[in-house]
């Protein structure tokens, strides 16, 4: 809630009426939204101005067409281009989301802007988030941000012959909206193409910790000597902080590959040298690195690398020739 507007945001199916494209413009698609409520007389005002108005993003104008370059400017550079402060401060927020939070690669990510004609009619500005995927050889649309003006509760309050005005510090006014819209399908896809690798011996999701579908699993090394009684104590227990996968199901080799392919974050690996002392290796799903770390120290340390505290190699102990390597790996295979 602010001073003068509400948000409202939902999630919806979507029938497209054109669709094409293959996977990019399906005939049903999800679609979430985010419905902002505002002053139409504070729309080049914003309360975070000053400490956001050097902030940078990457813009595609119309006339950024000739050129085909997408640039970098201020929030203030795009104020003095007439693009009022409240759209431009949801700008900003949608840009550090898809670059920080999901972690899209920077030079992969645009505004673009579409022109007065491209735009629907109610649409007063309009700039399409769009995304260079691989999949696609060039930018794809992921969602929009439309100022709407009163269309939507101008149109509803004309159909239903129902004042929808609201009163904010004593005014009286139709409020606009600002829509962010998102195909969630779409952005799902997006982290698929921009995480996924190849290598010589495998394929993975290079996942950030905060989007891994499984953030940690644990393995017996092999299914006797009491491994398999160990790793499942360590799997009931992390499972209560994390999103976690139990497996015994194979040599160590495949079972590590199985999760590089789902992007698992980290791996645990139960051996016979925690029998003597009571610790355990842990994997690095993107380097394949080990450290060799105490059980009573797990759940510190992997919240302590999930939230960015330390780097991976300061879990514990780093193992310089770690057991099973890419050349003990590929015989396990």
């Amino acid at each position: 809630m602010r001073n003068w507007g509400q948000n409202y945001s939902y999630v919806s199916y979507r029938n497209e009426i054109s669709p094409r494209q293959g996977f990019f413009r399906l005939r049903e698609f999800t679609q979430a939204e985010l419905q902002i409520f505002f002053d139409k007389n504070k729309i080049d005002e914003s309360q975070e101005w000053n400490k956001i108005k050097d902030y940078k993003i990457r813009t595609f104008l119309v006339s950024d067409r000739k050129s085909s370059k997408v640039k970098e400017r201020t929030l203030s550079q795009l104020n003095k281009l007439k693009i009022p402060k409240f759209y431009l401060q949801h700008l900003a927020e949608i840009q550090k989301f898809y670059l920080e939070t999901l972690k899209i690669p920077k030079s992969n990510f645009r505004f673009r802007e579409l022109s007065e004609k491209e735009r629907a009619f109610y649409n007063k500005i309009h700039f399409d988030i769009e995304a260079n995927l691989e999949t696609s050889g060039k930018f794809i649309e992921l969602g929009g941000v439309h100022y709407r003006g009163e269309h939507d509760l101008g149109g509803h309050q004309a159909g239903s012959k129902t004042k929808l005005e609201v009163v904010v510090d004593g005014k009286r006014f139709v409020p606009h909206v600002l829509e962010l819209s998102f195909g969630v399908d779409r952005n799902i896809w997006a982290l698929l193409d921009f995480f996924f690798r190849e290598e010589k011996e495998r394929t993975l999701f290079t996942f950030p910790y905060s989007l891994s579908p499984i953030e940690v699993a644990i393995f017996p090394l092999v299914r006797k000597d009491n491994l398999p009684k160990i790793a499942k104590e360590i799997f009931d227990e992390l499972k209560k902080d994390f999103k976690c996968s139990y497996d015994e199901t194979g040599s160590i080799g495949k079972m590590y590959r199985r999760m590089d392919e789902v992007g698992c974050s980290i791996m645990i690996t139960v051996d016979h040298e925690t029998l003597k002392n009571k610790t355990v290796t842990i994997r690095d799903r993107d380097s394949m690195k080990q450290t060799r770390i105490k059980i009573k120290d797990l759940k510190e340390k992997i919240s302590d690398l999930f939230s960015g505290k330390i780097k991976f190699e300061k879990t514990g102990k780093l193992l310089k020739n770690w057991a099973h390597s890419k050349k003990y790996l590929s015989k396990a295979l």
